[in-house]
């Protein structure tokens, strides 16, 4: 049992890692297309790995939660269990850090040109934006299904 609960959350962590990188690179990727930037040519490469890697991590992550999240359901003591509580919690831990870090960044590139003169980016600034949404979207999905389980409890 406690193997099964380890495979299940080592591997949904480590699919959903891989899974908001590619989302959020994919997303900066194809926002350089859509901003027409000089470097987007370059880019068709990196857009194919970037795509591979959320098209992969996808289903790895989405069966392997679906699967606890299912065990979850019918076994309260599945529900409470400490291995679940951790991945809950050090994946709201670090994807809260992952948004304030990108929400900072990307507030710096929006008040550069008033403060240090500099011009606007908004290239950057986009593609930081983006990468808040998607990490405060992995936040939110397991912030929400931890206060379920605390809820049930």
């Amino acid at each position: 049992m406690i193997l099964r609960r380890l495979y299940l959350y080592l591997v949904s962590a480590a699919a959903l890692v891989v899974l908001a990188a590619g989302l959020a690179a994919v997303g900066a990727t194809i926002l350089l297309f859509a901003f027409n930037d000089q470097s987007a040519a370059l880019s068709r490469g990196q857009l194919a790995i970037f795509t591979a890697m959320t098209v992969v991590a996808l289903p790895v992550w989405g069966v392997h939660f679906w699967f606890a999240q299912r065990l979850a359901v019918r076994d309260p003591f599945e529900r409470g269990s400490a291995l679940r509580r951790l991945y809950l919690y050090w994946t709201c831990l670090v994807a809260s850090l992952a948004t304030m870090y990108a929400l900072t960044f990307a507030l710096g590139q929006l008040l550069q040109p008033d403060f240090d003169g500099l011009d606007f980016n908004a290239l950057v600034t986009s593609q930081l934006a983006w990468a808040t949404v998607v990490f405060a979207g992995v936040f939110a999905f397991h912030f929400t299904i931890a206060h379920r389980d605390r809820a049930a409890i």
